[in-house]
Order: C-alpha cells, then sequence, then structure tokens
C-alpha cells in the first residue's frame, strides 16, 4: 500500500498571497506531483486552512481530491474547524473528526490535535481500540519533544507525556506522520517511531528560535507499508 501524506495547505482566499506566496497554485503542483506517484491512499494532515477553518476553502479542497479519484482522508490542524470538517468530508455531525481502519495486522488512526491536545472522549476510544501488532497514526501535532526551537515552545502539542505513556504500553510497533512543523524530522522512542513531514506552503526553520521561513522548496511525505515493512521518504520538489 502506498500513501501520501500532504499537510500544512494554509489554503487562503484566492486573492490573498501570505508572504508572496500563491498557496493554492502549491496545493496543486503538490497533487499533480503526487497523482504522478500512483498513491493507493492520501491523507490530508491538518492546517488545510491558513487562518481559520472555512467551507468554502474546504469545499475548493474537496473538488480538487475528488477529481483525482483516489481515496483520501483528512485530519484537522489548529488552523481547522474540525466540526466543519466532519460535516463536508464525512457528512458526519460531530464536534471532532477522528476515525479509524483495520487492514491485515495494521490499524491506520486519523486523530484530531486541532485544539493541542485530544478530549477525553478521544482518548478513551483510542485506549480501546491500540490492539493491533501495528499501528500507523496520522496526526498533526508531533506528539514527542522535537526539540524546535520556534514552533515547539510555543504551539507544541500538550500532552506529550501521555501519548508516550499509551503507545509505549503497547505490543505494538507505532509509526506516527505527523506534520505541523513546517519540516523533516525524524524521532524514535522505545516502540513509537515518529515522522514530521514538510508543508504545501513553505518550510521553517527548526534550528532558529526566531521565525525563519524556508520559501524554496515544498514538500509532502510518501509512505509504502506491507504486511512485514515500513518505509517512508520525503519528496520535494
Amino acid at each position: 500500500m502506498k500513501i501520501a501524506f500532504i499537510t500544512d495547505l494554509h489554503i487562503d482566499d484566492e486573492t490573498v498571497h501570505t508572504k508572496g506566496i500563491n498557496t493554492r497554485t502549491h496545493f496543486i503542483k503538490a497533487l499533480h506531483t503526487v497523482r504522478e506517484s500512483k498513491p493507493d491512499l492520501i491523507i490530508l494532515g491538518g492546517d488545510l486552512c491558513n487562518r481559520q477553518g472555512d467551507e468554502d476553502i474546504y469545499l475548493w479542497i474537496k473538488d480538487l481530491m475528488d477529481e483525482t479519484l483516489i481515496p483520501y482522508h483528512v485530519i484537522p490542524g489548529n488552523h481547522d474547524d474540525a466540526k466543519l470538517m466532519a460535516r463536508i468530508y464525512y457528512s458526519e455531525n460531530k464536534i471532532e473528526c477522528f476515525r479509524h481502519f483495520v487492514l491485515g495486522n495494521t490499524a491506520f488512526f486519523l486523530l484530531d490535535s486541532s485544539i493541542g491536545s485530544f478530549s477525553h472522549d478521544q482518548w478513551s476510544w483510542l485506549a480501546t481500540q491500540l490492539s493491533h501488532e501495528r499501528n500507523v497514526i496520522f496526526v498533526h501535532h508531533p506528539v514527542m519533544l522535537t526539540g524546535s526551537k520556534h514552533m515547539e515552545p510555543k504551539y507544541g502539542f500538550q500532552q506529550e507525556k501521555e501519548f508516550v505513556q499509551l503507545l509505549n504500553n503497547t505490543k505494538a510497533q507505532n509509526y506516527v506522520i505527523t506534520g505541523h512543523y513546517h519540516t523533516d524530522l525524524y524521532l524514535s522512542k522505545g516502540n513509537i517511531h515518529m515522522f514530521v513531514s514538510p508543508s504545501t506552503y513553505l518550510q521553517v526553520d527548526h534550528e532558529r528560535e526566531d521565525f525563519i521561513p524556508i520559501l524554496d522548496r515544498i514538500g509532502y511525505r510518501e509512505m509504502e507499508i506491507g504486511i512485514d515493512f515500513f518505509r517512508t521518504m520525503v519528496r520535494y520538489f
């Protein structure tokens, strides 16, 4: 199974080019590149909107995704409206936007960290579902400390210790795919392997405390998952 993870789109109104960047053009370019690789599934990893959740923007993205004829899922980021996304993309009347599905020995989780943490309901649900040999978890926020000097102190996940403990208490291998920090990082702790993925908007220098954008490249993460292997790489273009 091949999965493409596209994250941190930051789509705004058609006339708005934040930092001089047309994020709509960037996303279309990314989607074209992804389609050429012929994935079985696409995951949009949050911050679909630039400022706050917007129905028109979600519908614009949905039209493009539907045209690909490739199955896809979405998860919300901190700039999104989880309730609005659940209604538009899944026709569900829910406050949060999380779900999972199982293929063979692997469970795939799509979590909602849009408020920077998980609700009690989401924690309870997740704890009852982690019973497979392998878990592949898609969530917007990095769930372990990365040392990102600008992003982490201001915008980090608020339940890092609880999440690590929950996964380390399982017997599974846990692969966590995230966005949010606009960079490419890999960290592991116990049975947790976390891959932070680049943005289709801009990247952020994680070694600097001040905001230093990197404007000359955009990218996405690609995964190949089989019964006994998990491979991933970042593609910049």
